[in-house]
């Protein structure tokens, strides 16, 4: 199974210092083969306004990462090439139905013909499950119908990439599983080459759900949809403010519905993290695992705590877990920090 990372854009555009940016990048390579992108390939940071063209696009902080990769000898997966309809800019509103979906074609095209051969995979369409049926991120265009076109687009200019349908909910809500299934299946009858289906991992309580309920949503997506499994955005936090108004003190002692105390939360973190990881790698149908954040970050929307070093790159206890997954023991250029 493929482990793997996200990476920050402050990283790769220059905002963070050079002796931050320095100590960060050598942790990926020491610990990683694989990483992908936070959010940066989304349109509304590398298209400021209506592009005439793909030199109206900014690559700068994705062609940074590329080279970083290149350099480093690690693969790339590409986060997002179409995302949710909250995440698009407003000029993109402002078109007409047919400009609207002539942009969609010639992003994607731009996108994956510029990163042909460079980003083994792609978050192709993500979070689409909630969305409309009909008129489609503003095309006029039935949904389904149009992911398969996107798909086809995407295939057209990197056959031999993995093109990714990605989604969140999966794992504690039903309806969204059932919903998703449903949306795959018909989006491949339509003619769509989906290659891979991407299940978010972000937890919205403090603990993980119960081991058969990770299973059974494991087993049934990929059941009914033939199809392999990434992990993409795996996490869990002490601090779901923005999303149920709770948080707890990490540093407490911390007690799971299932009743097991531990002596903190990040103890606790720690055999989540490898609990989970270990039921995706035992199965042979999760191919991916990608950890949300590696390093704890101060971002505003993004949860505190839920990396595997803090936020002065030091080691927590989900690291020490999982070290064995992570670094190739057998490699001389991997370096325990």
């Amino acid at each position: 199974m493929n482990v793997s990372t996200v990476v920050q854009q402050k990283y790769f555009n220059g905002v963070a210092s050079e002796e931050e940016t320095q100590r960060y990048l050598k942790l990926v390579v020491d610990n990683f083969e694989e990483v992908g992108m936070v959010a940066f390939g989304q349109i509304k940071f590398i298209v400021r306004s209506k592009p005439e063209t793909t030199v109206d696009y900014n690559w700068q902080t994705i062609d940074n990462l590329v080279d970083f990769a290149t350099k480093n000898n690690l693969r790339l997966h590409y986060n997002t090439v179409i995302n949710n309809k909250d995440s698009f800019p407003d000029w993109y509103w402002k078109l007409s139905y047919t400009d609207k979906k002539s942009f969609l074609e010639n992003h994607v095209k731009a996108v994956v013909g510029r990163y042909k051969n460079k980003f083994y995979l792609y978050k192709l369409v993500n979070e689409s499950v909630r969305d409309e049926e009909e008129n489609f991120l503003g095309t006029g265009e039935n949904r389904i119908n149009l992911i398969a076109q996107i798909f086809k687009w995407a295939k057209e200019e990197s056959p031999n990439s993995l093109m990714m349908i990605n989604d969140f909910g999966n794992f504690y809500k039903e309806d969204i599983r059932r919903g998703y299934i449903k949306l795959i299946k018909e989006v491949k009858k339509a003619g769509g080459p989906i290659d891979v289906v991407g299940l978010q991992g972000h937890m919205w309580t403090f603990d993980l759900p119960p081991d058969d309920e990770i299973e059974k949503t494991l087993s049934q997506i990929h059941e009914e949809t033939g199809l392999p499994i990434y992990i993409t955005e795996f996490d869990l936090s002490f601090d779901n403010s923005i999303h149920s108004g709770r948080k707890i003190d990490p540093n407490e002692p911390f007690v799971t519905r299932g009743g097991t105390k531990y002596n903190n939360w990040f103890d606790y973190q720690a055999f989540a993290y490898k609990r989970f990881f270990d039921i995706c790698n035992s199965t042979d149908y999760v191919h991916g695992f990608t950890f949300w954040g590696f390093c704890d970050e101060k971002v505003a929307w993004e949860r505190p705590g839920i990396g595997l070093f803090n936020e002065g790159f030091k080691p927590k206890p989900a690291f020490e877990v999982l070290r064995h997954v992570l670094i190739q023991e057998d490699s001389a250029q991997k370096i325990h920090p």
